[in-house]
């Protein structure tokens, strides 16, 4: 028993060292050495996507292939923008992962029946990510399959929001979620200002009947009842960092209100850690597979995609932070091949590599948070296990007489 208790406390010893030094080892946003980085990430991605991981991870997760070709795909035209020497064979690449989504496996978990075809989660997903390989593409020709492709995809999206009397259509039968409509509708805007289409009435209506649809804090849902057309779950920290991922893109002045209750609600501190919380301040909820695991009131998923949030809305100092946290406690690994927690969750890395390399919105600047009072807590915590281990030195040393005196 003390033999195992001592090894304990050196492993935990060993790890708070590590996650107290890693904290302070993150790039600066928007630097040389975070692109860097990321390009490090995609070379530990790559071999992986053509080896069975989009497949691996739908075995996780109901979405997992879907999810796996888009993020990197995403991530690939982000990284495209700012390299015009790799460029094409950025691009080249991410328009393999959008045609990946066509085959059959990537389709079948979402039904045919639903509207539009294969529910909005599919569809808004892969009119979103064809709307960053047309953005990517800048000055240069894009081949007319892909724009006819936007056009249409497009239209089909603009066609079921207006027959639907609720801005949320459905990602499987009898299921919506909010963020996934945020997602779909975000590729709408994009058309707009990528082909000059005519959709802005369309974009003010779905605005209006989102706002009715907001809960009593002003917050867009987690989870909505599309049949009865009521919230059937409040705002969650996972489905907000990521829908305040995209609203900029479809009206600065709804963003700017939902990311000010989303920082206010959600964005809190345990022990010195910064993170984003699954559960609204003040409530407290168990994870699932949208959250993954929550501890202390900090959701994975929310912490991991909050600094693409904070990028998105012109905060990059909280963005850096919370960068930091998961440089930290994802016990970052690599450097010509980074990966994060020894590889065996790779979505996580996905989706940290896509929300770094987001566009800045805001000032890149020199960022140093101190996490004075985690170091504080980690000291803490490190004298209460190692207290019983010196108490037991101490009896062995000093006779007991001298201590009973």
């Amino acid at each position: 028993m003390r033999r195992t208790y001592v090894v304990l406390v050196v492993l935990v010893t060993i790890l708070l060292l590590v996650i107290n030094s890693g904290v302070h080892d993150v790039p600066q946003p928007g630097s040389t050495r975070e692109r860097e980085e990321i390009a490090a990430q995609l070379a530990y991605l790559r071999p992986r996507m053509a080896t069975g991981l989009p497949e691996e991870m739908q075995r996780i997760f109901p979405e997992g292939c879907l999810f796996t070709h888009a993020l990197y795909a995403l991530t690939l035209c982000q990284m495209a923008s700012g390299d015009d020497r790799n460029k094409d064979t950025l691009l080249a690449e991410a328009i393999r992962s959008y045609r990946a989504l066509d085959h059959a496996e990537v389709k079948a978990p979402f039904p045919k029946t639903m509207t539009p075809v294969n529910g909005v989660f599919y569809a808004g997903w892969r009119n979103r990510l064809l709307a960053a390989i047309i953005q990517a593409h800048g000055d240069r020709r894009v081949e007319d399959g892909l724009m006819a492709e936007f056009d249409r995809q497009t239209q089909e999206l603009v066609d079921a929001y207006a027959g639907s009397a609720s801005p949320f259509l459905q990602s499987y039968q009898g299921m919506a979620w909010p963020a996934d409509n945020v997602v779909a509708m975000s590729s709408v805007a994009m058309h707009q200002r990528l082909r000059s289409s005519r959709y802005g009435d369309v974009i003010s209506t779905w605005l209006g009947r989102v706002i009715e649809r907001c809960d009593t804090s002003g917050l867009i849902p987690h989870a909505w009842d599309p049949v009865m057309d009521v919230m059937q779950e409040g705002p969650r920290g996972s489905s907000q960092s990521l829908m305040n991922c995209f609203l900029q893109e479809i009206d600065r002045g709804l963003a700017a209100k939902q990311f000010g209750l989303y920082r206010s609600h959600f964005l809190d501190t345990v022990m010195g850690v910064p993170m984003v919380r699954e559960y609204p301040k003040g409530a407290y909820g168990v994870g699932d597979v949208d959250s993954g695991p929550v501890i202390f009131g900090a959701g994975s998923s929310a912490t991991i995609v909050g600094p693409g949030a904070f990028r998105r809305n012109g905060d990059p100092a909280n963005a850096f932070v919370l960068d930091a946290v998961i440089e930290g406690f994802g016990f970052a690994y690599g450097h010509e091949h980074k990966r994060y927690v020894a590889g065996v969750m790779p979505i996580a890395d996905l989706f940290i590599c896509w929300t770094r390399s987001m566009s800045l919105n805001g000032p890149a600047g020199a960022y140093d948070p101190s996490f004075a009072a985690f170091h504080g807590w980690s000291v803490f915590w490190l004298l209460v296990l190692w207290a019983p281990i010196g108490w037991s030195i101490l009896r062995r040393k000093v006779p007991r007489k001298t201590i009973s005196t």
